[in-house]
């Protein structure tokens, strides 16, 4: 629907819009001082639509409904004209509407002005650390987890993922990053998931904001304090580790369960491939068994000018002296 604008003033600003029906005829649409809509834009889809969900009062979901905004609609903040992509998630706005309204919820209809009133501050609703990212189901059934602090929360197709300043996918985002939230501003089903429209990484769109340097920036004890027996295994990775980053086959050998693994994982030695590892992601017993401890290690990769993050898992058993040995890198 494609509509043409002009103003008159009848004690207080009116927008006067026409709007071209089907048939050619013209009618005149006046918009008023007071919105159609008063809300947060809690979601930006792939089309450019905005989601604008009202307050929730007295426990009821909250007025929500997807603007599309016609092309020649007015959009502005203080006065000051807006382009589409300069209206961030977060930001409190006033909305009109077309009049039509789509009676799904949230609601669907043309919005023909937009004024923000405060821009979002980039803080985000939740601010917190990855401990977990989730696939869940295959293609057009897929749904996908953030865990952030042990909490699980549903993204969406839609979820916007920003590293560093700059557009990223989902499939960027690393355990250990640390990340700012926003939400929709509804809940639906059953278990009354909070679902993620919009996701900040604060590091580099590389995976760091320091320049690359190789080596291990790991401290010997977990969390500072340690057991013997967390130790002993964190003395046999960090060995390994340093290997690696020397490429030392000797070494790196001496810290596995046999010198049959040395060719296996021979590829984490190619003087090509410098690593930087930086961070314990987790040391656990093996399905239960005391006797075979995984120890997670961040790493990031550079070779040939590219870069990746990731994490190894290191499993370990001891052997006939009860010593720890590496048995499997993953």
């Amino acid at each position: 629907m494609h509509f043409r604008k002009g103003y008159r003033s009848t004690g207080a600003i009116l927008l006067l819009l026409s709007l071209l029906l089907g048939c050619g005829r013209g009618e005149t649409f006046e918009l008023g001082e007071k919105p159609s809509a008063v809300g947060k834009v809690t979601a930006i889809d792939e089309s450019g639509r905005f989601l604008i969900v009202g307050p929730a009062e007295n426990g009821k979901q909250p007025d929500a409904a997807w603007y599309d905004m016609a092309e020649d609609a007015v959009l502005e903040s203080g006065g000051a004209p807006l382009l589409p992509a300069d209206v961030k998630i977060g930001s409190e706005v006033n909305v009109w509407g077309g009049g039509l309204m789509l009676t799904s919820y949230p609601g669907q209809t043309e919005g023909l002005r937009l004024e923000v009133t405060a821009v979002d501050d980039g803080e985000g609703e939740l601010q917190g650390r990855v401990t977990g990212v989730e696939n869940a189901g295959e293609s057009v059934n897929r749904e996908r987890y953030l865990e952030v602090d042990g909490t699980r929360y549903r993204l969406l197709p839609i979820t916007r993922v920003w590293i560093g300043g700059q557009r990223a996918d989902v499939a960027d985002i690393r355990n250990g990053d640390v990340v700012r939230l926003w939400f929709i501003g509804y809940e639906v089903g059953a278990e009354a998931e909070r679902m993620v429209t919009q996701v900040s990484v604060e590091r580099a769109a590389s995976g760091r904001s320091d320049p690359f340097v190789p080596g291990v920036a790991i401290e010997s004890k977990a969390g500072g304090e340690a057991d013997a027996k967390t130790e002993a295994l964190l003395e046999v990775v960090l060995r390994s580790l340093r290997a690696v980053v020397a490429k030392d086959r000797q070494a790196f050998a001496a810290t596995l369960e046999s010198d049959g693994l040395l060719d296996a994982y021979e590829v984490l030695l190619r003087p090509e491939a410098q690593y930087r590892f930086y961070e314990i992601d987790g040391i656990a017993a093996l399905g239960g068994d005391p006797n075979r401890m995984n120890v997670g290690i961040g790493y990031e990769r550079m070779e040939e000018s590219r870069s990746d993050q990731g994490v190894f898992t290191f499993t370990l058993r001891p052997d006939a002296n009860g010593d720890w040995k590496i048995a499997t890198i993953d």
